[in-house]
């Protein structure tokens, strides 16, 4: 599976000339896959539980007079102890419109450490430990631990056009990296080579 998926990524990733450049790191990258799921010990302070799948399906907001009053998370199928930055990192790169992400995702990830640090405060512990600079080396280790990869591999089904997904029964590994084009959304190219390039600017990859 992790064959067919680096072809399929590198292949589309040559679409944009600045990642083809990239194309062996995102092959390096895309096979710690293999190791997603393993227990690793996890790091404090920012030790927590942590959804693993954490995207706009598995979000249901309640709406008030058209506005947005609560929300609650659903399918904690793959739940663990591990880093916030997981879940923060998958939301952002997966449900977050790319116009929005090309131009404000740095001050996205300000508004949730700064959130992130005010809860902290309420439950009156020490909040010295969770510095702005500590948040971006946990971003940074869980980029490179699980998120590109995990980035890679969920695009495909994120981005297949509705009704065009094959049935789970019918399901194969080949299949999270299609060879009919078609099923997929033209968004899924623009987010692909945003993805990739934006984890190789920050060093993520």
């Amino acid at each position: 599976m992790l064959d067919h998926l680096v072809k399929h990524v590198q292949r589309h990733a040559s679409r944009n000339p600045n990642c083809i450049p990239l194309l062996s790191k995102i092959d390096e990258n895309i096979r710690k896959m293999k190791g997603y799921f393993v227990y690793s010990k996890c790091r404090e302070p920012f030790g927590s539980i942590v959804h693993n799948d954490l995207w706009t399906n598995n979000m249901l907001i309640k709406y008030g007079n058209g506005k947005p009053t609560d929300v609650a998370f659903v399918d904690f199928q793959v739940l663990r102890y591990g880093s916030p930055a997981r879940d923060v990192l998958f939301f952002l790169y997966s449900s977050v419109h790319l116009d929005v992400l090309q131009t404000e995702l740095d001050d996205l990830i300000k508004f949730y450490h700064s959130e992130l640090v005010n809860m902290i405060k309420l439950l009156r512990c020490d909040v010295s430990l969770f510095s702005y600079e500590a948040f971006l080396e946990e971003m940074k280790i869980a980029a490179e631990e699980t998120e590109f990869c995990h980035q890679m591999f969920m695009l495909t089904p994120l981005y297949t056009i509705q009704g065009k997904a094959i049935d789970l029964s019918e399901w194969e590994p080949t299949n999270i990296a299609p060879e009919n084009e078609e099923i997929l959304d033209s968004r899924y190219y623009d987010r692909l080579h945003f993805v990739i390039l934006d984890f190789a600017k920050r060093k993520w990859i």
